[in-house]
């Protein structure tokens, strides 16, 4: 049975998270927040965006991450801020975010954060950018290909790799003869060179697209 629109997670009501969002304890706006993240309504997007700018970290990533469920229009700007964030994972998932939406001009505000101090952030702002799929990121992420932190770096190359440009291949081929990566990423430089990643995500798109259309 469909969820109604003046319900959260669990069939909980939409006036129980909302109150709840102001409570004095961190823990109890945490579960809001995403509580929030299973309606569909525009009162929800509004308190997450006002969720933003909460005094705790885990409430401000959390918002953000409902925010990737419902993916509102018009809030790139808001979002992008978070990239500012004192927290470093705050602003790891605002990239995520940024990503999650879907929207080619979140690019502008992603690629200054190549810069960021924390590698999980950099590792981050660079995926988003490879899977907006905007070929204005390539010379951003050619900057950081030599990248002193090796999971930037790979994540930086299967970025340009998908973006279509030349040294994304070089830097992957050269990650992947330099050895010790982790089983995992190495099967994924692997499927990426060979074209068995992009092929599953084809089939994936078209079977989406039989299901909507059948």
């Amino acid at each position: 049975m469909r969820r109604k629109r003046s319900e959260g997670g669990n069939g909980v009501p939409l006036s129980e998270w909302l109150r709840d969002l102001a409570s004095d304890d961190p823990e109890t706006r945490r579960t809001a927040v995403t509580g929030l993240g299973y309606t569909r309504s525009k009162e929800a997007v509004t308190a997450l965006l006002e969720a933003l700018r909460d005094s705790d970290s885990g409430v401000r990533a959390g918002a953000l991450l409902s925010l990737v469920e419902l993916k509102p229009k018009h809030v790139l700007e808001k979002v992008a801020a978070l990239l500012a964030d004192p927290n470093a994972f705050v602003r790891q998932m605002a990239a995520f975010t940024l990503e999650g939406l879907h929207d080619a001009s979140a690019v502008s505000f992603l690629i200054p954060a190549l810069t960021d101090p924390s590698a999980e952030v950099r590792q981050g702002v660079c995926r988003a950018l490879g899977w907006l799929g905007d070929e204005g990121a390539v010379s951003a992420l050619r900057e950081i290909r030599d990248d002193p932190d090796r999971e930037v770096r790979v994540d930086c190359g299967l970025s340009l790799f998908r973006l279509g440009d030349p040294e994304g291949r070089k830097l992957v081929e050269q990650l992947l003869e330099e050895g010790g990566l982790r089983p995992e990423t190495r099967d994924l430089l692997a499927r990426e060179l060979s074209g068995t990643s992009r092929r599953a995500r084809a089939a994936s798109r078209a079977k989406r697209k039989r299901g909507a259309t059948g």
